[in-house]
């Protein structure tokens, strides 16, 4: 999916979330018989760096990102962008739908979002900056916002809005389940074992006989 837009309303991203819905249902009428859908696109939606509270990303949430992936019953979202690892919990809805038991999770309950960090070490972000490093201050004036806290996006662990305390008393977003900042490169492998159960393990290039995260999807 092409996130790379820089969207500038929630209705200006509405016709980019309905490509997505029609590519997702060309692709499951083209391959009915598939046993996982993993949908990839680059700007995460659910990310505990710089960019988690972008006006743009913050307006293809709105406009419905999430919500397409829940109708299509889309298994995991990987994206990129922020140069960071997260996992989010199972989410559906706009709400955690499922947690990790022990290292499983029951499929089919909703979608997995995972933010994958820099393979090519060429940089990375922080986590919990305060607002004045956020990219959101950067890209304010393009949106014709006054650069500061975005006191609308995203929503935070403890059920407030923004970046405000994110930044200033270290609230992880709402969704995010795991993450690091390791400052290594990092890759993940994926494991299909046909229908039954999906494992995935993620590593750094400093210990890749050691994976940080892994979690397997019970169908």
């Amino acid at each position: 999916m092409n996130t790379s837009e820089f969207v500038r309303s929630a209705a200006d991203a509405a016709s980019h979330i309905s490509l997505f819905d029609e590519t997702l249902t060309e692709a499951r009428e083209t391959f009915p018989d598939y046993d996982w859908l993993i949908v990839k696109h680059h700007k995460s939606m659910h990310s505990v760096a710089e960019h988690l509270a972008d006006p743009d990303i913050q307006y293809f949430v709105e406009a419905g990102f999430d919500g397409v992936m829940d109708m299509h019953e889309v298994d995991v979202v990987i994206a990129g962008h922020d140069h960071v690892y997260a996992r989010s919990h199972v989410m559906k809805g706009g709400e955690i739908a499922a947690r990790e038991t022990y290292g499983f999770i029951q499929g089919g309950r909703g979608t997995i979002y995972m933010t994958l960090t820099s393979p090519s070490g060429q940089k990375y972000y922080d986590v919990f900056l305060p607002y004045d490093r956020l990219f959101y201050n950067l890209m304010a004036p393009m949106f014709g916002r006054e650069p500061g806290h975005n006191t609308e996006f995203p929503l935070l662990a403890d059920g407030t809005w923004g970046t405000q305390n994110y930044s200033d008393h270290e609230i992880l977003p709402m969704s995010v389940h795991i993450y690091q900042q390791n400052h290594k490169p990092g890759y993940a492998i994926f494991n299909v074992n046909g229908s039954s159960s999906l494992d995935v393990a993620v590593f750094s290039t400093d210990n890749p006989g050691l994976a940080f995260d892994s979690f397997k999807i019970n169908k």
